[in-house]
């Protein structure tokens, strides 16, 4: 049985910490090398996961499109070291909403 792995892509201050929990971690610190490395990542197959920290989001948002109806990999955005952008929220319930048709997340918010 193939064993997938977990990848974080950030700047080395938000990824670094993961590499204690078995993640690859991947920091980059241009845009464009941010490109390249989640192109090369994804390419290799072997990521189950893709955490992003979410000011990428807008760097390699064309790129989850391409790939956001594969079964793997999963990608989720996390907040860098700093703090939240509240991107990482809005990308899950984008994708609940996707997945099961209606904001789920909402009508848990307002307890419906």
């Amino acid at each position: 049985m193939e064993q997938h792995r977990v990848a974080f892509i950030g700047d080395i201050q938000s990824t670094l910490p993961f590499t204690s929990v078995g993640i690859d971690i991947f920091p980059v610190r241009t845009d464009d090398e941010a490109l390249s490395t989640f192109a090369e990542i994804v390419k290799k197959g072997i990521y189950a996961v893709i955490f992003i920290t979410e000011n990428l989001d807008r760097v390699l948002d064309d790129e989850i499109n391409k790939i956001e109806y594969e079964a793997l990999p999963s990608i989720i955005l996390l907040p860098q070291i700093t703090g939240s952008k509240g991107l990482g929220l809005r990308f899950l319930r984008d994708t609940m909403k996707k997945a099961a048709g209606r904001d789920i997340m909402d009508e848990e918010e307002s307890g419906k």
